[in-house]
């Protein structure tokens, strides 16, 4: 096994808050299990993930709200202090209520799964909403940043977890048809794991013995399949091999035998996984830099007399 670090970057799935589901129903807007689980590679082990929200933002339309005149929005002055300011807001929240039909009121949710008094549990989404505030219709399309202040006050970091969700909801005041919010953010991270190449499992593809003669003998046929290859010289004859397309290797073979490749008795030939194993002679003759395309081609063989090869061949699925 080796262990392996990456770093990503990626977007959070939109998510799209109208009449069908702005009714007070809990929509999740960061998934941070469903990331993980997408972002698992298989076959790897030990998992461990570093989440950051880079931004995460309201895009929002409420035609069917009430407008708040101009003139009755907060008034804030350079020598407001934050108290001062926070009363202003207090006020205006209290004027322009969702229950008036002025506002909506958007609630923010904390999910998580993990062990509770020792036992495992699959995840529960807490009873208590921990932050709301409303949102107005101004006649335009309008953005709020989720992160700051609603997610943190102080600094523009927010991490996330395995094991931890945040949702959303609309109440008491549900949406209505042409009212929509459009969830959107971004997100980076880093991810470690142990991986261990998984093992493929091959099949049986053609084993035998041919009996050769100083005629050429195609051995196999070509097989774009071929994953493994054993070919040994039973004989007690020096026998010449060559993989070649069928319109060629039949013919050149007796041709020229002393330059091709050759297996002496006790001798052998093994192709496994890219690699080609030899120990017999002319081997510059297998081309072993494309061994990958050539031993997937037919194999003949020709000898001096009589001798035999005997094959085993497994091959992918």
């Amino acid at each position: 096994m080796e262990v392996v670090s990456q770093t990503f970057k990626g977007v959070i799935r939109p998510t799209r808050i109208d009449h069908r589901n702005g009714n007070g129903q809990l929509v999740p807007i960061v998934d941070w299990p469903e990331i993980a689980y997408r972002l698992s590679p298989p076959s790897a082990k030990n998992i461990k993930f570093e989440f950051t929200l880079e931004y995460l933002s309201i895009n929002y339309y409420l035609p069917t709200l009430l407008r708040i005149p101009g003139n009755s929005y907060p008034q804030f002055t350079a020598s407001d202090k934050a108290i001062q300011r926070g009363l202003k807001l207090v006020e205006f929240k209290r004027s322009f209520p969702p229950d008036q039909n002025y506002a909506v009121q958007f609630l923010l949710w904390h999910f998580w799964k993990g062990t509770t008094e020792g036992l495992e549990h699959p995840g529960f989404w807490r009873q208590e909403h921990f932050e709301r505030d409303y949102l107005y219709n101004s006649g335009i399309e309008n953005r709020i940043n989720l992160i700051k202040p609603y997610l943190v006050t102080a600094g523009d970091t927010v991490f996330g977890d395995v094991n931890y969700a945040l949702g959303i909801s609309i109440a008491p005041r549900y949406l209505q048809e042409g009212d929509y919010l459009e969830i959107t953010g971004g997100y980076s991270g880093s991810i470690s794991y142990l991986w261990e190449e998984p093992e493929i499992v091959l099949s049986e593809g053609s084993s035998g013995s041919v009996n050769i003669g100083n005629t050429p003998v195609r051995v196999l046929p070509t097989n774009q399949k071929r994953a493994v290859l054993y070919v040994q010289n039973a004989g007690s004859t020096r026998c010449y091999i060559r993989f070649a397309k069928d319109e060629y290797g039949s013919p050149l073979i007796p041709i020229v035998p002393e330059s091709i490749p050759f297996l002496d008795p006790g001798q052998s030939l093994t192709y496994e996984h890219g690699k080609l194993f030899f120990n017999g002679g002319n081997k510059d003759g297998l081309l072993e830099k494309y061994c990958n395309s050539i031993c997937k081609l037919p194999l003949y063989a020709i000898c001096n007399g009589n001798s035999k090869l005997v094959f085993q061949e497994l091959i992918f699925p």
